[in-house]
C-alpha cells in the first residue's frame, strides 16, 4: 500500500524526481562528509590549543579555545542530530501536509 501510494501520489501527481545513486553510496558520502567535518573541527580546535600553549596562558586565547570547543561539541552532539531530524523528518512531513 505504501509503495502504491508513493508511486501514484508523489511520482505521478507531484512529479518528484528520483536519484540514480544507490542508498549505499549516499550513506558512504554522508559518512565521509561527516568524518571530514569532525576532523576539521578537531584540527582547528587543536590549532587554537597549540597557540594558547605557545602564548603561555593568555586569557583571551584561552577563552577563544573554550568557546570554540564548546561550539564544536554543541554542533556535534546537539545541533547535528536536530538538523538531521528536521531535514529528514519534519520538513518532509510539513511538505506532505501542505500538499495533502
Amino acid at each position: 500500500l505504501k509503495r502504491t501510494l508513493y508511486s501514484n501520489y508523489c511520482q505521478l501527481e507531484v512529479d518528484v524526481g528520483r536519484t540514480t545513486v544507490s542508498r549505499a553510496q549516499l550513506v558512504l558520502q554522508k559518512r565521509i562528509s561527516y568524518t571530514i567535518g569532525i576532523l576539521y573541527l578537531m584540527a582547528s580546535t587543536f590549532y587554537i590549543f597549540l597557540y594558547a600553549v605557545k602564548v603561555q596562558d593568555n586569557e583571551v586565547v584561552s577563552s577563544v579555545l573554550m568557546s570554540v570547543a564548546f561550539s564544536d561539541g554543541l554542533e556535534v552532539f546537539v545541533n547535528g542530530p536536530c538538523i538531521m531530524l528536521m531535514t529528514a523528518g519534519i520538513f518532509p512531513m510539513l511538505a506532505v501536509g501542505l500538499i495533502g
